[in-house]
């Protein structure tokens, strides 16, 4: 990821404390990627960068961004790579599930926990830009294993997570399950 200038201002910017903001994220070409990697002096990223996908997505605009910025409750368009959230709601959820060992949807799966807590979703566009490099795909050829998490946490509307930040931590660090219902 290659961030905007203002890529964390604008995070602050929007940030509101029922919800947690998801930004866009305009794609580089296999080679716009190279010729940025192998410059001594990476070259500046935009709108008009050649080799750019999803190049409206690359215009900063606070104007553009008033009009085009919505909160959604949806897992559509759901990207980890450029997102924000409060630590209080990620220990509420007790973070990225990691039973994720792969590529897989474990950010759709984050973010149905934080819907589920009843946490919105700010769906920013025009600003908070990260522009992604080029990389080959290690999504899956076959139906995802991983796809049938997602489909629990949905089906149960789950808040909680039994593998997550709790794993990590010493017992008396970090509020237990019970205190979050």
């Amino acid at each position: 990821m290659i961030l905007h200038p203002q890529f964390v201002a604008d995070h602050v910017r929007y940030a509101r404390p029922d919800c947690f903001i998801q930004g866009a994220r305009p794609q580089l070409s296999a080679a716009a990627t190279a010729k940025f990697l192998q410059s001594d002096v990476p070259p500046s990223v935009g709108p008009l960068t050649p080799g750019l996908n999803r190049r409206a997505y690359a215009l900063r605009s606070p104007l553009l961004s008033r009009i085009f910025s919505r909160t959604r409750d949806t897992l559509g368009g759901v990207q980890g790579c450029n997102q924000s959230f409060w630590r209080s709601h990620a220990v509420k959820v007790n973070g990225y599930d990691e039973r994720f060992t792969a590529w897989g949807p474990e950010d759709r799966e984050f973010v149905a926990r934080l819907l589920h807590l009843g946490v919105r979703r700010r769906y920013v566009r025009h600003m908070a830009i990260a522009f992604h490099l080029h990389h080959p795909s290690r999504a899956p050829s076959v139906p995802n294993p991983f796809d049938r998490l997602l489909q629990e946490t949905l089906a149960r509307r789950a808040t909680w997570t039994e593998q997550g930040l709790t794993t990590h931590l010493e017992a008396g660090q970090m509020p237990s399950r019970v205190s979050h219902r």
